[in-house]
């Protein structure tokens, strides 16, 4: 699948040349879900689980916690379908950057479900944050300054640094909230990997092109890769057994046959995954984790 370039340059055909927006990507759906069916049919079982779950809570609009964490279980959900879909059209590099995004909703949500205090301090970080972005507008240029409207006045920057002074607060990095939630192996392993692909690190980019033995690059690949679909789907379905587990916490939800039922199939699948890519699969040992949901 997809196009192969040699070094010095080689015409693509039409189809080519519009990528992941031609209508042949329906073609690739077809066969990445043909080759990882298992996966993808207990990806969209969890995803319909998690669904009951989420619109049957009944939340105290009051609770600040309840609301922060509800919110945040729905961009969760959202980012799920996300990693599904560019998983299907063999979005590699891109799945794996929503995935990122996933493993950090699942701190927060994981983190914030234990400790309200921290929710607080994660609901008025937003002061700094909002400092921090005012103070990357002032050092833009003149003319892109002037292009911006209502740019804020000096009143506003003093009040944000009042309330920042007021309220001691400060900014919450993500390896303290993964050590929070109890996974900070997890942000060490493979949050960390996936961060490799947000920063565009040069040890990401060589699923772009091939070298031969004398490690001499003969071929560049543009489009489709779904080698690794497995892995990205596995860790999706992973985060979203915590998320749950952690909203079942939280709202006191009962016992919940089904989602045993979606965890069994997971560990049989996994299982057989661990088997087949043994090296890839390292980083989702569960040693060290605390409460994992799927070693129940």
């Amino acid at each position: 699948m997809g196009a192969q370039l040699e070094p010095r340059g080689v015409k693509m055909t039409s189809q080519d040349m519009e990528g992941f927006l031609s209508s042949n990507v329906d073609n690739t759906i077809r066969e990445t879900r043909f080759s990882f069916k298992d996966w993808f049919v207990l990806s969209e079982d969890v995803n319909r689980h998690y669904h009951r779950i989420l619109t049957s809570i009944k939340l105290d609009i009051n609770n600040l916690q309840e609301v922060y964490i509800t919110v945040l279980a729905i961009r969760a959900v959202e980012t799920f379908q996300g990693v599904i879909i560019l998983c299907e059209r063999g979005m590699a590099a891109q799945s794996r950057m929503v995935l990122r995004c996933l493993m950090e909703l699942l701190f927060l949500i994981r983190a914030g479900s234990k400790n309200n205090e921290l929710v607080k301090e994660l609901v008025y970080e937003d002061t700094k944050t909002r400092l921090k972005l005012l103070n990357k507008l002032k050092a833009c240029s003149e003319k892109t300054r002037e292009g911006l409207i209502d740019f804020p006045n000096g009143d506003y920057e003093n009040e944000l640094k009042f309330k920042i002074d007021e309220n001691k607060m400060s900014e919450i990095k993500t390896w303290y909230v993964a050590k929070e939630a109890g996974l900070s192996d997890y942000y060490n392993t493979a949050y960390s990997l996936l961060s490799q692909t947000i920063h565009t690190k040069i040890g990401d980019l060589d699923e772009h092109f091939k070298v031969n033995e004398k490690n001499e690059i003969v071929s560049f690949h543009l489009g489709p890769k779904i080698e690794n679909t497995g892995l990205y789907l596995v860790s999706a379905i992973e985060c979203m057994f915590y998320i749950i587990d952690s909203l079942i916490i939280l709202f006191k939800k009962g016992h919940d046959p089904a989602l045993e039922d979606l965890i069994r199939r997971f560990k049989t699948l996994a299982d057989e995954f661990k088997k087949q890519h043994k090296e890839m699969y390292q980083y989702l040992k569960s040693d060290g984790r605390e409460n994992d949901p799927t070693q129940a």
